[in-house]
């Protein structure tokens, strides 16, 4: 995640991951072994991605009595689920924005920085 090894994949290429590699709770890169990382920006990747999965749990950090938008996969807001509230998480996904959410199931999502996975 320092140095560009100047290697680039073939598009439309499949790899396996090893680790996500988180940075203040976003989902930035993962690792695809050999201490080599492909940046959650220089992919596309088919939503729900793998890992995410569990019980999310809405946190608004500006104000924890806040509830947050749930959006399709559009960017349109479909509801508000208050904090403190508990959902299941099907997967993480990246939206047509470049921001990682939560797959709370039938194109309901959450972006990751607005709560928690357990």
């Amino acid at each position: 995640m320092t140095k560009d090894t100047g290697r680039v994949l073939p598009q439309g290429a499949r790899y396996q991951y090893n680790n996500e590699v988180y940075t203040k709770g976003q989902l930035t890169a993962f690792n695809v072994g050999g201490s080599q990382f492909i940046s959650i920006a220089d992919i596309a990747t088919q939503i729900p991605l793998y890992g995410g999965s569990g019980t999310f749990t809405v946190r608004y950090p500006a104000n924890p009595r806040w509830g947050v938008a749930v959006l399709d996969s559009n960017l349109q807001v479909l509801k508000i689920i208050p904090a403190g509230t508990h959902w299941r998480s099907y997967g993480i996904g990246i939206l047509s924005d470049g921001r990682t959410y939560y797959s709370l199931g039938g194109n309901q999502w959450v972006p990751t920085d607005y709560g928690f996975v357990q």
